[in-house]
């Protein structure tokens, strides 16, 4: 849960600085809390700790203080195990600093020496770093302690530093998790310059958040919808653009509702001083109808080798799922990306400032957007996991999909569908022999009936395919239309599914005849694409469709997509 607030927190705009850990640079491992960088307990010259930091040359841990805080003080020095006490030649440097000013700094200690306790004065600071230095000895076994180390108040009171809140390992730098680019300029360089409002609700198992970028002339929002999930250590945003002046906005281009980046030390040292990272990317593939569909794939990330994922043919899941989990030493991220048409992504690691990069979004995009008129981006979920095999992370992801995303029928997990397979041929139905197998199969247990395509009047060789674009019963197979096989249905205590596939338009069909001009066309030979786009033909598509669900009695809408939009 702690990572998931955290980059939620990273999110939301900070009215005030909230006291807390950030762990900007470390030689090598995680930081402990209470524990030596060994696991171990702190031990420094032979003198243990139960309280304390322990970390690794070289180091840089900020602290963001309490308002009220006046002194800091700790015991530091090289932390006392089985491997380091055979470390004769390194030595450690501790400094305190605040903005670039040394506040308080060691003498170079060695394994041998004794603790060295350092005290002080913080009053009217608001962070200081906590930083430790190899002095030119390397960085082979040098862990460092900063034992007892705590914060005295103004009323005296004392804080131990371990007690603020921590990232769990993983640092999302301060930056909003998105990025656009506005009239050719990144959002990251004016974002912070335009004026913001949040509000925050909460209703159940779930926090709302709403963080509102206002452009100062007030001709351009940007919003950002983030769901906060109590129980399950998952978050979900989405964003929104709206033009609010009153003429065509700037060009708005690369959309990532996901770009990020997340630091901690998720690198391995070797023997030769050659870090190498230690990052997996699991993901699958999509299903191009081959032997390889859905296969489980991993991919190590390594150092500015940049692992990049796109769709194909506009189908979101062709060629990849866009899921991925990303695996960083025991602990990791499962990213979703919700969204039906074309998209990228790029997952990424540099070894020299130790960021693992996120980025996904929409693909090829480039538009502006009139007066009033609003677009949304892909929606974005992170699940975050830690201390955990990653087959354990998959199954912290279902649980979480089943639990809130899976629609509940009366208030219930559905049951996995059962389907009969069709008696006949898609072409051959018709109202007497459906009606037939309702009245064979009545009382099965079944509490839907579906009629997939081929009702409509079909085309070339009456190949189903051929007569889409004619939405309406063929009346030589339903002279009464669906009426008499819905009723009969329901007559039998089945519910009423019917197929439409209302984006696909093939040469002469009646939309292909009389309105060849709302129809997106490659070639004369080949099916278009209806361009829900035009106003007048959507809401002509939707009347349509409407009324025969009216006329037929349909109680379930089944839409299909049989055309790869990605060339129109």
């Amino acid at each position: 849960m702690d990572l998931a607030k955290s980059f939620v927190h990273s999110v939301l705009p900070q009215k005030k600085i909230t006291p807390g850990i950030r762990v900007l640079r470390q030689g090598w491992g995680q930081l402990h809390l209470r524990r030596s960088i060994s696991e171990g307990v702190i031990n420094i010259g032979g003198k243990t700790y139960q309280h304390g930091l322990g970390t690794h040359a070289v180091s840089e841990i900020l602290i963001f203080l309490p308002e009220d805080a006046e002194i800091f003080t700790a015991e530091v020095g090289f932390d006392f195990n089985d491997d380091t006490k055979q470390n004769n030649r390194g030595r450690l440097v501790f400094a305190v600093k605040s903005n670039d000013e040394v506040l308080w700094k060691s003498s170079p200690l060695t394994i041998s020496d004794k603790p060295v306790k350092a005290c002080v004065p913080i009053k009217g600071l608001r962070e200081i770093l906590l930083e430790v230095d190899d002095d030119d000895t390397g960085i082979a076994l040098a862990h460092a302690d900063w034992a007892d180390a705590r914060i005295i108040l103004k009323n005296g009171d004392k804080t131990w530093v371990e007690e603020l809140p921590l990232p769990s390992g993983m640092d999302f730098q301060g930056l909003s998790p998105f990025s656009f680019n506005l009239d050719g300029v990144s959002s990251r360089e004016f974002l912070t310059g335009w004026l913001i409002k949040s509000e925050s609700n909460c209703e159940k198992d779930r926090v709302f958040h709403r963080i509102c970028w206002k452009k100062p002339d007030d001709s351009f929002e940007v919003r950002c919808e983030v769901i906060e999930f109590l129980n399950h250590a998952a978050v979900e945003w989405k964003m929104y653009f709206k033009n609010t002046g009153e003429k065509d906005s700037p060009t708005l281009t690369q959309i990532l509702p996901l770009d990020t980046r997340i630091k901690g030390s998720f690198f391995i040292p070797t023997n030769s001083h050659h870090p190498y990272p230690s990052v997996k990317l699991h993901y699958n593939r999509g299903s191009d109808c081959t032997l390889y569909d859905f296969q489980p794939l991993i991919e190590l990330l390594l150092d500015n080798h940049p692992i990049l994922f796109n769709c194909r043919g506009g189908r979101s899941s062709e060629r990849y799922l866009p899921f991925w989990n990303l695996d960083c030493c025991g602990k990791g991220i499962v990213c979703g990306l919700g969204w039906s048409g074309s998209w990228k992504a790029e997952f990424d690691y540099d070894l020299t400032t130790d960021q693992v990069k996120m980025c996904a979004g929409m693909d090829g995009v480039e538009l502006y957007l009139k007066p009033g008129e609003e677009i949304s981006s892909p929606s974005i979920c992170l699940l975050f996991w830690n201390r955990a095999e990653v087959i354990d992370s998959h199954n912290l992801f279902r649980s979480f999909m089943k639990d809130v995303c899976i629609p509940k029928w009366e208030e219930k997990e559905p049951l996995t569908l059962a389907v009969a397979g069709n008696l006949y041929a898609l072409e051959k139905v018709s109202e007497e022999n459906q009606i037939e197998v309702i009245r064979k199969v009545s009382g099965c247990g079944a509490n839907l009936y579906w009629i997939d395509a081929g009702w409509y009047q079909s085309g070339v060789n009456e190949s189903w395919p051929s007569g889409r674009g004619n939405w309406f019963p063929d009346k030589k197979k339903f002279l009464g239309g669906l009426k008499p096989v819905s009723d009969q249905a329901h007559k039998h205590g089945f519910k009423f599914l019917l197929w439409f596939d209302p984006e696909v338009v093939c040469p002469g069909t009646a939309i292909a005849k009389e309105h060849p001009e709302w129809v997106i066309w490659k070639n004369k030979n080949d099916a278009g694409l209806f361009n829900l786009g035009i106003p007048e033909a959507r809401k002509y598509l939707t009347d349509l469709i409407s009324s025969c669900i009216y006329e037929s009695g349909i109680d379930v809408y089944r839409n299909d997509f049989n055309l790869d939009p990605g060339p129109f």
